[in-house]
Formats: C-alpha cells, sequence, structure tokens
C-alpha cells in the first residue's frame, strides 16, 4: 500500500487546501444542527447525516467532523454538547481546586496534570477527533478520574450516595451493581469491537485483491465468503452491506464475461464483452421487455441461474443496508438498477429519487 500511504502523506504539505476543505465542511454540517439541535442524530452518526447537508463537491468522506464539538452537537444535539462542557467545566474547576495547594503538596502535581490535560485535548478538539480514539479516551478518562477522586478528599460536602453506602447492606450493594454495569458495559464492547475487526479485516482483504485475483471466480468466492461470515456477527453494517452488493455484482459480471467468451468467436473486442456485463444492459434489457409485453421472455431473464446466483442476492444486500441506514445514495441506485429483477420496471424511479 506504499502508493496509497504516499499520496496520503502528501496532502500534509498542502496547508491551505486542509484547512480550506475543513473550513467548507464545518458549514455545511452546521446546515444539519437545526434537525437534530435536541438530542442529535445519534451517536457514530455523522459520516451518513451530514451528506444531505452538503452544499459543495468533496472527494472525501468525513467519518468524522475534525471538530469535537461541533460533532457533539450533530450527534448529541445540545444535550450531548452541554454534557461534553459540563466535563470540562467539572474538571477544570476540580484542577484548578487542587492547583491551589500547597507547593509541596502532590495535589497541586496532579492539579496540573489534570490542567495540562484538559487544556491540550480541548485546544485540539477544535480541529480534530483525538477523543473519538479510544486510546486517547481511556487515557483522558484515567487522568480526569484522578483528578475528580484527589479533589473529593479536600472537598467540603459529600454526595448523598456516600452517605446512604455507609452502613447496612447498601455499602456492599452499591459498588457490587456498580461492578456488575461496568463489566457487562466491557463485556459488550468487546463483542461489538470484534464484530467491528471482523469486518474490517473482510474488506480490507477485499480491497488488497489486484487485477488479476479480481478476475478469479476463486479468489472472488473466498472474499464474499469472508465478508459473509463477518457480517453474521454485524448483520446491521451498512457499509459491508454495500460493500457485498457491489461483490456480488462484480462476481457477476465475472461469470458473465466468462459466457460470453464461450458465445463468441475468438478474438472479440474484450472491452466490448465487459461493457455488455454492466447491470445497466440487465436493466435496459428488463425495461425493453416489459414495454413490449414479453412477460414469459422477461421471466426466463429473471430466472437465469447466473442473475440468480450473483445479482439477487446483490438487491437482497443492498435493501438490507437501506434498512440498516437509508441515507447511502449508492444503496438507492443499487436499488433502482437491481429492483427491476424483482418488482415492476416503473418502481425504480422512486429510488432514484432517494438518491
Amino acid at each position: 500500500m506504499s502508493h496509497a500511504v504516499r499520496a496520503r502523506l502528501g496532502t500534509l504539505a498542502d496547508l491551505a487546501g486542509a484547512s480550506q476543505g475543513r473550513l467548507q465542511h464545518w458549514r455545511d454540517a452546521a446546515r444539519a444542527v437545526p434537525d437534530f439541535w435536541r438530542f442529535g442524530s445519534g451517536l457514530g452518526t455523522y459520516r451518513f447525516v451530514y451528506g444531505p447537508y452538503q452544499q459543495r463537491p468533496d472527494a472525501a468522506w468525513y467519518h468524522h467532523a475534525e471538530n469535537q464539538y461541533l460533532e457533539a452537537l450533530v450527534e448529541g444535539g445540545i444535550l450531548g454538547l452541554g454534557l461534553l462542557l459540563c466535563m470540562v467545566a467539572l474538571i477544570g474547576g476540580a484542577s484548578w481546586r487542587l492547583l491551589g495547594k500547597s507547593r509541596g503538596h502532590d495535589a497541586a502535581a496532579l492539579g496540573l496534570v489534570g490542567i495540562f490535560a484538559l487544556s491540550t485535548q480541548g485546544l485540539h478538539a477544535m480541529v480534530d477527533f483525538g477523543l473519538s480514539i479510544p486510546a486517547n479516551a481511556l487515557l483522558l478518562a484515567a487522568v480526569c478520574g484522578a483528578v475528580a477522586g484527589r479533589a473529593a478528599e479536600f472537598s467540603s460536602w459529600k454526595f448523598g450516595l456516600g452517605r446512604l453506602g455507609s452502613a447496612g447492606p447498601l455499602r456492599r450493594f452499591v459498588p457490587a451493581c456498580a461492578a456488575a454495569g461496568i463489566l457487562a458495559a466491557l463485556v459488550w464492547g468487546c463483542i461489538e469491537t470484534s464484530g467491528v475487526a471482523a469486518v474490517e479485516a473482510a474488506t480490507r482483504q477485499l480491497d488488497r485483491l489486484d487485477a488479476q485475483s479480481a478476475q478469479s471466480p476463486a479468489a472472488l468466492d473466498g472474499a464474499a465468503r469472508r465478508l459473509e461470515n463477518a457480517l453474521k456477527r454485524r448483520p446491521d453494517d451498512a457499509v459491508a452491506l454495500c460493500r457485498l452488493a457491489s461483490l456480488e455484482v462484480h462476481r457477476y459480471r465475472v461469470a458473465a464475461l466468462a459466457q460470453l467468451r464461450r458465445e463468441f468467436r475468438p478474438g472479440a473486442n474484450e472491452g466490448a464483452l465487459w461493457q455488455a456485463t454492466l447491470p445497466a444492459a440487465v436493466h435496459a434489457r428488463v425495461q425493453q421487455l416489459a414495454r413490449a409485453g414479453l412477460d414469459r421472455t422477461l421471466q426466463r431473464l429473471r430466472s437465469e441461474p447466473i442473475i440468480e446466483k450473483h445479482l439477487v442476492p446483490a438487491l437482497r444486500s443492498a435493501l438490507l443496508a437501506r434498512r440498516a441506514c437509508p441515507l447511502l445514495p449508492q444503496v438507492h441506485l443499487a436499488i433502482a438498477q437491481l429492483g427491476v429483477l424483482a418488482s415492476h420496471p416503473a418502481d425504480n424511479q422512486i429510488h432514484l429519487d432517494r438518491a
């Protein structure tokens, strides 16, 4: 992947283009705020939500806003941004309280650590998404926990929950419930993370197929099998389902090309044969048969083994991707193109309108 890495690192030299792209993107993303200002669009949905509000063409697909505060506002609304700012204010106050202790006291050093961590991450969050990276978030959480715990030792008031659990069975029950909740969250997080990792590994192997492997039915079968197995662990991954639909279309084209080579004479124009395998050609053929009223011929076309084996599963994957996330335009385009295999050809206009 050296070429891709060099091209990516080469963009670091274009400081003007990078900053201008961010500013334009922030202006576009801000258009989504009025529609989601109360409770947001949902955590992790930013990369899907900002697209309908984009006003300028951009080759990049932003998974994050490159601005933690704007992303919190879009995904969590006023509530999400308010919680983030409250965390900053509370930990900042605790750090400042520790900083005011005697110089020889270790609390002052911990207060300085809290101020440093909070200020640097707070500034960095204006132009990046560092807190969305688990390693950064966990380290900052550990620092904030240490600061809050140390500051509580010097506090003149105590939580009501602390008094409630100071005697009787509640003293053991409350920490046990908290520990069980944390453990359950960790187990759930491990299961989710392993599912994401399986999907990413399958899609990464798919991206690494070279030109020769991309024309090999055996290699494509293996790639499809890996992606299908990964989707069993994460069946609502819209992007992976979209990739599976595209892979099935490509498998159809490779199989159709082999079939056309057997039907035509040796030396036929390979480029023309490859173009003839496009799903658009199948779509056009279905439209022609439907207009001519040749229903039996149309039914035979739809029931061809090569279409039932690849294009029908591709349509099924596209429909599942739409159910998981209706904000992927390529999914609606795929359904418009392949939907004629399962419904009347006149019904595809709605999918184009959605796209």
